[in-house]
């Protein structure tokens, strides 16, 4: 009688998988070649019957015959025996059978979306490259320096040993663009007729002394006194073209000093220090509203839509050549429109 209620259960698993692979293969229309793989993914990894066990056990024990007499529910454990063996056996088989038909997929999934994104950053990089001027180099750099430090952190992440050495390191560098970038500003304001206006140089120059006190860990009253004066230079009447001209320069010179310091050991800290300075260059601007950071604002706004048709472009080149699937083309045009969305949002908060 076991016998005879365990082959009940495996009929009516296979009857449960038949069905629901003929279904799905009439609805499932997969632009991949790969119809029958997936269709029988689908099936073995579906629903197990939760909702069915459930119900079963919502049977009662007893039922109310017609004479009035109460009798235990016909057949009751049979019903959970059989709809609990389907259960067990749907996933007993999708756990052996599974692994076996599909090695390692998601992970062959995720490598390719992880070398796809490789490629578009790649693409990204060489089109703003190509683009590149001598009118919008810092634009251009500040781009640049994003997307290869998205190459960077996904191509060599640091060791967790590393880390601590990395950020010394990066400080120490950081400390001497700053120093270089002091030293230039003090050489033009002696120089008198350096082609920059005089109070913005010893503006800029005062913020960096500020700096460097913070970073060496000077007296306070020297801080203090530091903090005083650039408070009371930024309330003076300088214009911020020439704030932003002399800035643009001086974080020029002092990322061409980190630049040459940089060696097969401490590649990671210069370029880490020379993002922060990018970085900084980039709140500058965006804090002093000028003809000039309107101009680097739109080549920004140009160079980035560039990039992200470059991106667009080699996807859907990648897709027609069958090298990457039509669900990895969706999910990564998605990430790169909502890229365009971002910076739709953020333009408009910057018009209000």
């Amino acid at each position: 009688m076991l016998l005879l209620d365990i082959g009940v259960v495996l009929v009516i698993y296979e009857s449960i998988m038949l069905i629901r692979f003929v279904w799905v293969m009439l609805l499932y229309n997969n632009e991949d070649g790969s119809r029958v793989k997936n269709a029988l993914l689908i099936t073995l990894s579906g629903v197990k019957g939760a909702i069915t066990l459930a119900a079963c056990f919502s049977i009662p024990l007893v039922m109310t015959l017609a004479d009035g007499t109460e009798a235990p529910f016909f057949e009751r454990d049979l019903i959970l025996f059989i709809s609990g063996g389907v259960i067990i056996v749907s996933i007993l088989v999708a756990s052996v059978i599974l692994p076996v038909i599909f090695p390692k997929e998601a992970g062959k999934k995720e490598d390719m979306e992880l070398t796809t994104r490789g490629k578009l950053l790649k693409s990204a990089v060489a089109q703003i490259s190509s683009y590149t001027s001598e009118d919008n180099k810092h634009a251009a750099n500040f781009l640049l320096m994003y997307y290869e430090g998205l190459m960077h952190k996904r191509s060599t992440e640091p060791a967790a040993g590393d880390i601590r050495f990395i950020k010394r390191n990066e400080m120490a560098i950081f400390k001497i663009g700053l120093t270089v970038e002091r030293d230039e500003l003090s050489r033009l304001i002696s120089l008198g007729n350096s082609g920059f206006d005089a109070e913005a140089l010893r503006s800029i120059r005062q913020t960096i002394e500020y700096k460097l006190a913070r970073l060496e860990n000077r007296l306070f009253f020297e801080s203090a006194y530091l903090h005083m004066r650039l408070i009371y230079d930024k309330m003076g009447n300088v214009d911020n073209d020439e704030l932003v001209r002399v800035k643009m320069y001086t974080t020029d010179v002092a990322v061409r000093e980190i630049n040459k310091l940089e060696t097969s050991k401490n590649v990671s800290a210069c370029r880490a220090a020379a993002a922060h300075f990018r970085y900084k260059l980039d709140t500058f601007l965006s804090m002093h509203h000028c003809e000039t950071s309107g101009k680097y604002n739109r080549d920004i706004r140009e160079l980035a839509h560039k990039a992200r048709q470059a991106e667009k472009s080699l996807l859907n080149s990648l897709y027609r050549r069958g090298e990457i699937d039509n669900a990895t083309r969706v999910r990564l045009m998605l990430d790169i429109e909502l890229e365009e969305v971002a910076q739709l949002e953020n333009e408009a908060d910057g018009e209000n």
